[in-house]
C-alpha cells in the first residue's frame, strides 16, 4: 500500500487526517510520531516533512504537509464523496475561508491553552498560572464565538448541510479542549449540537480517534459533551 499518514494522536489535525482516511475506507498505513519523544525530528522523517511537524503523508514518491492540504488532497485522489469538499465555488471558497482562519485563530488560541493547562503540569508538577489561564480563556471562547455566529450561523454544518473536511478540522481543535474543560461547550449550544452531529456522522472513528483525549479528560460519555 502506498499511502503513509504519518501523526501523532494527540495532534488534533492529525486526528481529521486520521478520521477521515478511516471513515472513506482508505487503504493506507499509519505511521504514528510520539511528539513528546521527538520523533518528528528523526532523520527519517525529517525527509517526509523537513518541517517536523505532523499531520504529513507520503504517497508513493509524494510526500504533503500541511492538514488543509492534505485534506484536500485525500478527496480528490481517492474519489471521496463530493460532499466532503465540495466543487461549487461558493462553499469551497466557505471552505477555505474556515480553514485559513482557522490556523490564526481558533487553533492560535486552543493549542496553547490545552499545552499551558494540560500538558506542562502534567511535565513540571507546577501547577498553572490561573491569570494567564483566564486570559487564555477568554481568547479561545471568542473563537468559539465566531464559530458559532459566523461560520456556523444557523446551518448545521461549516459549508451548509453536508459534513465536510472544514467540519473535521474544526470539531477535532476544539475536541482538544475537551482534554482539560470536559465541560467547555456549557455556554455555546449551537457549538455542542455541531460537535456531536460530527461526531454522529463519523462514529465509531470519530470516538476511537480521540479515546486519548477522553482519557486525558476523564471523559466517561462523549455523547454529553
Amino acid at each position: 500500500m502506498s499511502l503513509k499518514v504519518y501523526f501523532d494522536i494527540l495532534s488534533q489535525p492529525s486526528r481529521a487526517v486520521l478520521i477521515m482516511c478511516r471513515v472513506n475506507n482508505l487503504n493506507f498505513t499509519p505511521c504514528p510520531i510520539a511528539m513528546r519523544k521527538l520523533e518528528q525530528k528523526s532523520p527519517e522523517f525529517t525527509k517526509v516533512n523537513p518541517f517536523q511537524r505532523v499531520p504529513a503523508i507520503q504517497d508513493g514518491d509524494f510526500s504533503l504537509t500541511e492538514s488543509s492540504a492534505i485534506l484536500g488532497y485525500l478527496t480528490s485522489k481517492y474519489g471521496c464523496p463530493g460532499h466532503w469538499n465540495p466543487g461549487d465555488d461558493q462553499t469551497k471558497a466557505r471552505i477555505q475561508e474556515y480553514m485559513s482562519w482557522h490556523e490564526t485563530q481558533l487553533r492560535a488560541h486552543v493549542t496553547p491553552y490545552f499545552v499551558e493547562k494540560g500538558i506542562i503540569p502534567l511535565q513540571t508538577g507546577v501547577p498553572a498560572n490561573e491569570e494567564s489561564l483566564q486570559r487564555q480563556w477568554k481568547n479561545v471562547m471568542k473563537a468559539f464565538t465566531a464559530v458559532e455566529d459566523y461560520f456556523l450561523k444557523d446551518q448545521p454544518y461549516i459549508g451548509g448541510d453536508q459534513i465536510t473536511i472544514a467540519d473535521l478540522l474544526g470539531t477535532c481543535e476544539v475536541m482538544q479542549t475537551a482534554g482539560v474543560d470536559p465541560d467547555f461547550t456549557k455556554d455555546h449550544p449551537k457549538m455542542k449540537a455541531w460537535i456531536q452531529r460530527v461526531r454522529n456522522e463519523t462514529n465509531p472513528h470519530f470516538d476511537d480517534t480521540h479515546k486519548m483525549v477522553y482519557k486525558f479528560g476523564k471523559i466517561s460519555d462523549p455523547g454529553k459533551l
